[in-house]
């Protein structure tokens, strides 16, 4: 009869640790933490993404900010204000970067096979969610609209600029030799998204680490709470038992 009430207080105690278990679990990865630290993750990247964008024309010999000015042309034209045209391109890419992050923040979160639960996993989403943005986002405008937009781009800068770059009319360079460019723009493409996807999934992994991490030192410091007080409970016991005796 003790066997079997020890077996039953037994099994009830692994149930009642498996619950607990299962809720901090469920407190730690919820869907509006990844949607919190998606967006900052992905605020970081997309400025990081930003920088290599920003330094991309460079190989080719083009101008500074044409590859971002050519982005901004899509929205504000190519006749707008160089600030303008900055602040459109940086938006664009900013809510991309963002919105990117917010969806692998809630996706990651929401789903238990896809738990960035350490550094290797997050890392590696994060990598192929930059791989998908690039498949999805950028091949499509690089392979369809985007020569266009570049010969209006040219067509802004003064000619003595692009002279000094060897580009001598931008209408016949482009439409020539954009094939030429075109694996270079795809590989430094690649190159742009993998390292948003790897900033991206590293900060979202490194922030839940950091939520894990002052989750366990509460839990900690209230386990500790609690034996100091039963602790006391105990003291003062023993002292009024000692009283009564005497």
């Amino acid at each position: 009869m003790a066997d079997t009430n020890n077996r039953e207080a037994g099994r009830r105690s692994e149930h009642n640790h498996q619950q607990q278990y299962t809720q901090e679990y469920k407190k730690l990865y919820s869907v509006k933490k990844g949607a919190g630290y998606g967006a900052f993750g992905g605020f970081i990247a997309a400025v990081s993404f930003t920088g290599i964008m920003l330094w991309m024309p460079t190989i080719f010999h083009f101008p500074e900010g044409t590859f971002l000015h050519t982005l901004s042309s899509s929205t504000v034209g190519t006749k707008s204000d160089p600030v303008l045209s900055g602040l459109a391109a940086f938006s664009i890419i900013l809510i991309q970067g963002i919105g990117v992050g917010v969806i692998f923040g809630v996706v990651t979160s929401k789903v238990k096979a896809l738990h960035p639960s350490s550094k290797y996993r997050g890392i590696g989403f994060g990598l192929a969610t930059g791989i998908i943005a690039f498949l999805v986002l950028y091949l499509p405008v690089i392979f369809t609209g985007y020569p266009q937009l570049l010969i209006r781009t040219f067509a802004t800068f003064p000619t003595a600029e692009l002279s000094t770059r060897g580009v001598q009319d931008h209408n016949i360079m482009i439409l020539s030799s954009y094939p030429k460019y075109l694996p270079g723009i795809i590989g430094l493409g690649v190159l742009a998204y993998l390292v948003y996807g790897f900033l991206m999934g590293g900060i979202i992994t490194l922030a839940y680490s950091v939520y894990n991490f002052d989750l366990m030192k509460m839990k900690e410091k209230e386990r500790q709470e609690k034996e100091e007080g039963k602790k006391k409970a105990k003291d003062e016991k023993t002292r009024n038992d000692t009283r009564q005796q005497k």
